[in-house]
């Protein structure tokens, strides 16, 4: 079989829902129920607290995000610090991952250090996003929690395969680290795709809202996106900053690379790096460990 075919094959597990861990029927009602426009915060609060986990989800991704001292510790609260489209998205985000973390370890691939490299990446994205608008407005249709939750899910076509297609996880780490290059970089040059297209099928079939689907086709390329240039473009940095500084997915030594129209869009001073990172590393360790602590 040629790596073209293998890589159809891997589309075609992408692309059934059959093959794909099922969403949490919950889910798939909160997105139903905002994209009628017509949603209040309390029917909203109806179809959270019908799930314990989306509940706890949507109460630590609140206080995690805010900006005030008293913790936020109903739904309704929530709802309301978020925004029915953050809740939308970060509900969706986190139960993913959870879902991810859930699923046993195979050959290769670890659901702590994806949860950890995915986290790091969303709160650096979100800070570079907020950052970049105050110093010069840009035009977007994206909050900086939704660029959070888009950044948190940027690696799903990892987690899914090591649940649709094992065998090709392991072969790709494996490969990888031999040669020392990032996971990305080994499934690329394996197959001869990109592996965030992947990503973008499974969104798709799941029926996501549309900026995780246009994260996962666009990260790695995000000058093709006009319209999200400069977002795509903060969440490409995050994910480089990830890979600098001991937030990787892999746990073996690579390179890593940012394109230089990226660093200079982003316009992250060095002397900022250090403490936006010493930051962004601090909140990942505790979301990290409140996420397992309540698994």
């Amino acid at each position: 079989m040629s790596e073209n075919q293998g890589y159809e094959r891997l589309e075609f597990l992408f692309k059934r829902s059959g093959t794909l861990p099922p969403l949490p029927s919950t889910v798939m009602r909160l997105i139903r129920v905002i994209d009628t426009g017509e949603a209040s915060a309390i029917d909203l609060e109806r179809v959270v607290t019908c799930d314990p986990a989306l509940t706890a989800d949507l109460l630590r991704a609140a206080s995690i995000m805010g900006t005030v001292e008293a913790p936020i510790t109903t739904v309704r609260g929530a709802i309301m610090r978020l925004g029915q489209r953050t809740v939308r998205s970060v509900g969706t985000s986190l139960l993913i991952n959870d879902m991810v973390k859930k699923y046993r370890s195979v050959p290769g691939f670890d659901p702590v250090s994806l949860a950890r490299h995915s986290l790091f990446v969303g709160f650096m994205a979100r800070y570079l996003f907020a950052r970049r608008h105050t110093i010069e407005p840009f035009e977007t249709r994206w909050s900086a929690d939704e660029v959070f939750a888009a950044g948190v899910m940027h690696d799903l076509s990892v987690g899914v395969m090591a649940i649709v297609s094992p065998a090709a996880v392991t072969r790709v780490s494996t490969f990888a680290r031999r040669a020392h290059k990032s996971f990305v970089e080994g499934f690329e040059l394996i197959f001869e795709n990109p592996l965030n297209r992947l990503g973008a099928l499974a969104c798709n079939t799941w029926g996501l809202p549309e900026i995780f689907e246009t994260t996962q086709r666009y990260l790695d390329t995000p000058w093709e996106h006009e319209t999200e240039l400069t977002a795509l473009y903060c969440m490409s940095y995050a994910n480089y900053l990830a890979d600098a500084n001991g937030f990787a997915l892999e746990s073996w030594d690579f390179e890593p690379s940012v394109f230089p129209e990226i660093k200079l869009e982003v316009g992250l001073q060095d002397e900022e790096i250090a403490n936006a990172v010493e930051a962004v590393g601090k909140l990942t360790r505790t979301a990290l460990e409140t996420s397992y602590a309540a698994a």
